[in-house]
């Protein structure tokens, strides 16, 4: 029967990378999140070497290494403490929990499978090892690392410490690949364009999981990269439910071809949503001429007026043009639509990098529940659908139906419709009918829909 090596650590990074290590090496690999996790795991079965991180949330090693040693059928479990301050604690770690060693973070993956073989190596010379015995605990800020949330700063600390881990182990697997390649290139002229084409040879699926490794090791410079995937396998509703039911903090990225959305998070609540080559109803000016704050002249004017790095909103601001309140409702009105727009997507890329913060998000704090913004977004999305049936593309052009128009009381429509049809002429596109009336797309294309199916309106041929 294999060894097994119970891995804890909170981090998804390094419990992957030495996971791999373990596996390659013969052993049998269980892994745990933190200590209440391995607690569990211990229960299941118990394994030959436990490899425990510090710093945790929930149970921290220390106070993981205490249950182990109060447990008869766990006391003489043999330990190995993974940290980044093992050069400060191993002495005082192994004494108060007769740890049989250490190995500081970052490390390589041939260094833990060289200190698990040699702590079980001691341990089988040493089957008896003695319970700790020094009371109290390691550190005096044990109590704060046992809370169920990690202080941001360590956690930040510790994402770094996952990168580190995750570029040795990266490095590690491109040079396993390239040294055959490389070895029979070496009495000749190597270049890049060489080394290439060899490694394509060699074994293009190789390649391709080599990418697929290296994409799944690699942390994000912005924040711990800890959820990733396309849009058409898994619901950006879904993704944004666990993302507010785990108090998540961090930023949510969606792309689809150029377009990209940011969902700024901090404790499961959105701070703000930024946006890249999105449609100019999107933008902030549009929802304050909306909303009456300003004219478009006025908006106009304050745009061409040298920003010095500034948002247009903190600019119009400065300038007295809008109030803090008017600047709120219009980021929220923003943030909101944006969000409805991209659970619309239905191709294209998500990842979540946890407690990355993007500057521009620095003094954004609106604090919106998830959920709230959730129900109007997957309602929009259904009524998008039927409206779809009559609206299908903005480069449509669409007439006035006179003749049925002259039998309909058009001074009996709400407002936000009488605006809709006034702009409809016969020249301008859907696209251009939204920018004329100032109104998001589907405000402006909700209306077309209910004209078009009344025959109110009639859908030109394209030229």
């Amino acid at each position: 029967m294999a060894t097994r090596i119970l891995v804890v650590d909170d981090s998804a990074t390094v419990r992957k990378v030495v996971e791999r290590a373990l596996l390659e090496a013969g052993y049998e690999v269980v892994l745990a999140a933190d200590g209440q996790e391995a607690i569990a795991r211990l229960e299941e079965s118990t394994p030959d070497l436990v490899l425990v991180d510090f710093v945790m949330p929930n149970m921290n090693g220390f106070q993981l290494a205490q249950a182990i040693r109060s447990n008869a059928a766990w006391k003489h479990l043999p330990l190995v403490l993974m940290s980044s301050r093992a050069d400060r604690i191993a002495d005082q770690f192994m004494a108060q929990t007769s740890a049989v060693d250490t190995i500081a973070k970052p490390f390589s993956p041939d260094a833990i499978v060289a200190v698990t073989a040699h702590a079980i190596a001691r341990a089988n010379a040493s089957p008896t090892l003695a319970g700790a015995t020094s009371p109290g605990n390691l550190f005096a800020v044990a109590d704060k690392e046992s809370t169920p949330f990690v202080d941001e700063q360590e956690q930040r600390a510790r994402d770094e410490e996952s990168r580190q881990v995750a570029a040795l182990a990266s490095a590690r697997r491109v040079a396993e690949m390239v040294m055959p390649s490389l070895s029979r290139l070496v009495s000749k002229e190597i270049d890049v364009e060489s080394l290439a084409q060899a490694l394509t040879s060699e074994d293009a699926d190789a390649l391709f999981a080599l990418a697929d490794d290296l994409a799944r090791l690699s942390p994000s410079p912005t924040g711990l990269t800890s959820l990733t995937g396309r849009i058409e396998h898994g619901s950006l509703g879904d993704i944004l439910q666990m993302l507010e039911m785990q108090k998540q903090t961090g930023v949510l990225t969606v792309e689809r071809g150029a377009h990209m959305v940011q969902v700024c998070l901090r404790d499961g609540r959105v701070e703000i949503t930024l946006s890249r080559n999105v449609d100019p109803e999107f933008l902030i000016g549009r929802y304050l001429i909306e909303a009456g704050a300003l004219t478009s002249q006025t908006l106009q004017t304050a745009q061409e007026t040298p920003s010095e790095g500034k948002w247009l909103g903190d600019r119009l601001l400065a300038q007295g043009l809008i109030t803090e309140e008017q600047k709120q409702k219009a980021l929220i009105r923003q943030t909101s639509e944006l969000i409805y727009e991209m659970l619309r997507w239905r191709r294209g890329t998500f990842r979540f990098e946890r407690f990355a913060r993007l500057p521009q998000a620095q003094n954004a704090h609106l604090g919106l529940p998830i959920a709230s913004v959730l129900m109007e977004g997957l309602r929009r999305v259904d009524e998008w659908r039927l409206v779809a049936e009559q609206v299908h593309d903005f480069e449509m052009v669409f007439a006035r139906n006179e003749d049925a128009l002259s039998a309909f009381d058009v001074s009996a429509l709400p407002r936000v419709e009488q605006i809709v049809l006034e702009a409809v002429d016969g020249k301008r596109s859907v696209r251009e009918l939204i920018l004329h009336t100032h109104l998001a797309s589907f405000d402006a294309c909700k209306p077309l829909f209910q004209f078009a199916t009344s025959r109110l309106i009639k859908a030109l041929a394209r030229q």
